[in-house]
């Protein structure tokens, strides 16, 4: 049977209004006792905190929960509540994990899971105002799990996670997944895939909500994110799932040059982008914690894509627009207003098999606010993925009759109207 679920996690999950409920809302990476003064005034109630495994148990039974107390006291202190992010083998605990730098993210061994276990418990028994546990992070990822992504393993460190926080603190909030939404890679499990497989195992008896990274990987920015959480919801829909998704990590850089596929944007456009993904957010009734990454730039060199992912101050310290536009959206009242949906007109609509049609876009704006213009097509029902750049239009050749739905996006970097239109394929007349 499962649990009842606390009073504010189950108005979000029954769709009350986004105006009904506040929305948590932090920054990762603004532990210290100065980032929290300055996250506080800018509008965060939370923040999330990575603690490796490795730190808090150096030893079999032997604790040091000197920092992390410091830490859990300061948030407190500010009346915030934090999420802790728990990552990271000891060396006793797994044997490779002696000769590889910290936090070691190969999983504990199996004879090691009791221990895992007990840390939640006494976590969540030391700290009973913690927003919520979140168990590892990105372990779809070769980067994060090692050596290489494991469903069912992950689902037995959740489990035993889970058993620990509700023998600590029964009204503990239990974190699952923390997936990046960016794919599995080499070696990975694909976000989408790996939820299903939760499902599949049966893990959603072990967690309360999904953690959640929707990182815009393509532009326009705002309808990226949206789909990705729309994927999300389809998985969960197809096990009827009711847990609400918490956005652990997401963001967009400013970064002018480096490694990484991720978009850019000029720190003016990240400002806006991330004020509209902040409200696109809060919007959702199944989200109600939104945690961005990160609260500063790494560095001014940029070597990859990362770097500049900082919102409140650029690396030298000073700050960066985007940290008045996020306190700015946090304080609106205004809903966030996704841009009106436009046409795609085929010519022509009826054509036969190896006859080439033109799909062009109607009825967008002719000057972009944000950034250049760009277009999208769906052309398979395979998402909006075939960019044509600032190119209104694009040409398809169908190989087999049927009818088939077309979709454009057309906007700029930030967000983009859709519309659709069916084109009727008939096999070819004989001469």
């Amino acid at each position: 049977m499962r649990r009842a679920l606390p009073v504010a996690v189950a108005l979000v999950i029954l769709g009350a209004p986004a105006e009904a409920r506040a929305l948590e809302f932090g920054f990762n990476d603004a532990a210290s006792p100065q980032r929290l003064d300055r996250a506080r005034a800018l509008g965060a109630t939370t923040g999330r905190v990575f603690v490796c495994w490795c730190d808090l148990e150096p030893a079999p039974g032997e604790y040091a929960f000197g920092t992390l107390d410091r830490i859990v006291a300061d948030f407190a202190a500010r009346r915030m509540r934090p999420v802790l992010n728990v990552v990271g083998t000891p060396s006793w605990a797994r044997a490779e994990c002696a000769t590889l730098p910290r936090p070691c993210l190969y999983p504990p061994d199996e004879a090691r899971v009791p221990r895992w276990r007990e840390l939640f418990r006494r976590l969540a028994a030391r700290y009973p105002r913690l927003l919520g546990v979140e168990v590892w992070n990105e372990p779809n990822l070769t980067h994060f799990w090692k050596p290489r992504a494991d469903v069912a393993r992950y689902v037995r460190l959740l489990r035993a996670a889970h058993a620990g926080a509700r023998a600590g603190n029964a009204r503990l909030p239990v974190v699952a997944g923390a997936l990046c939404l960016c794919g599995g890679g080499p070696g990975g499990v694909h976000d989408f895939v790996f939820l299903d497989r939760l499902y599949r195992l049966g893990a959603a008896r072990w967690f309360d909500a999904i953690g959640v990274h929707p990182y815009p990987t393509d532009l326009p920015a705002i309808a990226n994110a949206r789909d990705k959480m729309a994927q999300m919801r389809r998985v969960r829909r197809r096990w009827r799932g009711r847990e609400p998704f918490w956005v652990t990590e997401a963001g967009l850089s400013s970064a002018v040059g480096g490694t990484g596929g991720h978009p850019r944007l000029s720190e003016p456009l990240q400002a806006r982008a991330l004020a509209a993904l902040v409200k696109t957010l809060r919007q959702m009734p199944d989200v109600p914690v939104v945690i961005l990454f990160r609260y500063a730039d790494i560095t001014g060199g940029f070597t990859t894509w990362e770097d500049g992912l900082g919102i409140v101050e650029r690396a030298d310290g000073s700050p960066k627009p985007a940290g008045l536009a996020v306190a700015a959206a946090l304080r609106s009242r205004r809903p966030y207003r996704r841009p009106a949906p436009v046409r795609v007109v085929p010519v022509p609509r009826r054509v036969e098999v190896g006859r080439p049609v033109v799909l062009r876009a109607r009825g967008f704006p002719r000057r972009p606010r944000h950034g250049t213009r760009l277009f999208a097509w769906d052309v398979g029902g395979g998402g909006f993925w075939a960019y044509t750049g600032a190119r209104p239009w694009r040409v398809r050749v169908w190989r087999a009759p049927g009818r088939y739905r077309v979709g454009v996006r057309a906007g700029d970097e930030l967000d983009a109207g859709e519309g659709f239109a069916t084109v009727v394929v008939t096999p070819r007349r004989r001469p």
